[in-house]
């Protein structure tokens, strides 16, 4: 039987770029970055972050939660777009 190969959902060249910084300063860090943090790398003022934050969360690579400053996480979707592992991180 033939299994489908499920494509990953597209990303622009900067969308990457961030997806590859979130991950590289995670691992890093140990912690992600805050929007603040995301902006200062992309050259932007802080609130222009979710321009590219937003779409990467609507693609299935990152979630958000609400109470907290750090609150972006990769999802499997990001660590297979990347080509990594989640035990590649730790």
């Amino acid at each position: 039987m033939i299994e489908k190969v499920q494509q990953l959902p597209f990303l622009t060249e900067r969308q990457t770029s961030v997806l590859r910084f979130l991950y590289d300063y995670m691992s890093q860090h140990r912690y992600m970055p805050t929007r603040r943090e995301v902006a200062q790398f992309l050259k932007l003022k802080s609130n222009n972050a979710s321009a590219y934050l937003s779409p990467l969360e609507k693609k299935g690579y990152l979630v958000r939660s609400e109470h907290t400053r750090r609150n972006l996480e990769l999802t499997d979707l990001a660590y297979e777009k990347l080509n990594l592992t989640q035990n590649e991180t730790l």
